[in-house]
């Protein structure tokens, strides 16, 4: 008999030790998604583009024949990168997220609400891939370098 309590004992710290191990939160849980789990996930609801995530702007460019500026920006802690516009002129358009691998490119994008002072952001990229952000308006395509 005791020897069922001492194994009932073990089997219960051991069960505790996995789930403090598995479901213990994470930056990345923290975030809401992981690299690849972000493909396609807006960054604000998924909580990528707060400061806790450590969100870094690779690059910035300001879109001559368009305005406003265009940001590639990625979160540390979701390892994924997206777009950011500012619409200056309230112009149509979208703001793209490219990403390319090996043998293969992803394009993602937001289609632009046309209101000055809009800020709008593509969905996200995992940082596995090189990204670059572009923004499509008027005829005209910008992005920035690719990282």
């Amino acid at each position: 008999m005791r020897w069922r309590v001492k194994l009932g004992v073990v089997l219960s710290i051991l069960a505790t030790v996995l789930v403090t191990t598995v479901v213990a939160p994470t930056p990345a849980m923290a975030g809401g998604c992981f690299s690849t789990g972000c493909n396609g996930k807006d960054p604000q609801q998924m909580l990528c583009n707060q400061p806790a995530s450590q969100v870094e702007i690779l690059d910035e460019i300001w879109p001559a024949n368009i305005g406003g500026k265009l940001e590639l920006r990625k979160s540390r802690d979701c390892h994924a990168a997206w777009g950011r516009y500012t619409n200056s002129f309230g112009h149509t358009g979208r703001v793209e997220i490219h990403g390319c691998g090996e043998n293969y490119c992803h394009v993602m994008w937001k289609t632009l609400a046309a209101y000055d002072e809009e800020l709008a952001w593509s969905p996200m990229l995992s940082f596995t891939l090189w990204v670059k952000a572009c923004v499509w308006s008027n005829g005209y395509s910008y992005c920035t370098d690719t990282f």
